[in-house]
């Protein structure tokens, strides 16, 4: 019975030590943090809105977009409209920029991870913007890309997720589409570009209830009698006049 008793007050003793060590030591350790959430940088709004350029290249395609106020256009086309959702989807994982992982620091081997010709470039802000990214080739997985971040020279795994955004912003621009032009525009203007005529459409008469139709008898032209000859007058014989001798003259 003692012993039992001995037994229980160990156990107890050893729960009541486990615990304490538990909450002292174990609780006051850093929680590692996840790996799927490495922050690259972070930008407040106030800082983000002096970057008022986002150039993009991908392969053979590039695009340069500019801000005004809170409205980004495509530089070459300031009159279009950006879809907003579209364009926030690539811009926005920018301001607070996460990774995967951190690869290495000042890697000795950029063409290890594709960077000796990068096909894809982001850069956010001006020419000499330290806010730049260099993506290489796709991370063993398939789940991210290695990129290159110009701001501490480090290399990260990036989800594919946010480097397919960006790179649809230089192949696929989310401009918003013209409305098309109606079907009378359309068929008003030609090939050149000039208004023609539209087509007038053409009436149709009804056609009359079917009724036989009596023959049409030949026209006979009426016959014309010869021309009788014309009498030609003769002309009178032309009468002398008379001679009327002169009267004597009284002699004085």
């Amino acid at each position: 019975m003692k012993q039992n008793q001995q037994f229980t007050i160990a156990l107890v003793a050893g729960a009541i030590a486990l615990g304490g060590y538990m909450y002292f030591v174990e609780s006051k350790k850093e929680t590692p943090t996840d790996s799927k959430d490495v922050e690259v940088w972070s930008l407040s709004d106030a800082a983000a809105k002096d970057l008022n350029t986002l150039y993009i290249k991908d392969v053979n395609k590039e695009a340069t977009y500019t801000r005004s106020g809170e409205t980004w256009t495509k530089s070459d086309e300031p009159t279009r409209q950006v879809d907003k959702a579209q364009f926030d989807g690539a811009y926005n994982p920018l301001k607070t920029l996460t990774a995967s992982r951190k690869v290495e620091d000042r890697p000795s081997d950029k063409a290890k991870y594709g960077f000796a010709q990068p096909q894809t470039v982001v850069r956010w802000g001006a020419a000499d913007s330290k806010y730049a990214l260099e993506v290489g080739d796709k991370n063993p997985t398939g789940d991210g890309y290695y990129v290159h971040v110009l701001k501490d020279d480090g290399v990260y795994t990036i989800a594919s997720y946010k480097v397919e955004a960006w790179k649809n912003l230089a192949q696929k621009p989310p401009l918003v589409a013209l409305p098309s032009p109606s079907p009378t525009a359309a068929a008003a203007t030609g090939a050149s570009g000039a208004a023609t005529p539209a087509a007038v459409p053409a009436t149709t008469v009804p056609a009359a209830s079917a009724k036989p139709v009596a023959p049409v008898k030949p026209v006979t032209p009426p016959t014309t009698a010869p021309a009788k000859p014309v009498a030609t007058a003769t002309p009178a014989p032309a009468t002398a006049a008379p001679t009327t001798a002169p009267s004597p003259v009284a002699s004085k």
